[in-house]
């Protein structure tokens, strides 16, 4: 819990986001958006997952999150969902969302390509 606090605290000491109103502009240095991306790969971090997003959202950092491989499977979860409306951005990897669920996905469908994307844009990069 200690650490994961202390990432936090690095992490939106860097990637503050902007107090204007509603929406989450990202903290802008050299005109790139500087941000915390949360890569989800593990079914099991929901827990975690929900208790970044929250301390994210108190701290004003802005966060992206990409969901892949068994990771998608934290998408199941209501409170994760819930704890992702607070984020910049939302993507899962829709080949592994084929893979386990037959439903459409309940945020933005992407691919590796995203993901790579969102972590040329990242600040920092946190892997669950």
């Amino acid at each position: 819990s200690t650490l994961w606090a202390s990432v936090i605290d690095t992490a939106c000491r860097i990637c503050k986001r902007s107090q204007s109103g509603s929406e989450s502009t990202l903290y802008m240095a050299y005109g790139v958006s500087l941000m915390l991306l949360i890569t989800v790969t593990r079914p099991d971090s929901q827990s975690i997952l929900r208790n970044m997003l929250q301390a994210c959202s108190r701290k004003a950092c802005a966060v992206s999150v990409f969901f892949t491989g068994r990771g998608v499977h934290s998408l199941a979860d209501q409170d994760v969902l819930t704890a992702l409306t607070e984020t910049a951005e939302a993507v899962a990897c829709a080949e592994s969302w084929k893979e386990f669920f037959e439903h459409d996905c309940p945020v933005t469908s992407g691919s590796q390509t995203d993901h790579s994307r969102l972590i040329g844009e990242a600040a920092q990069v946190v892997s669950l």
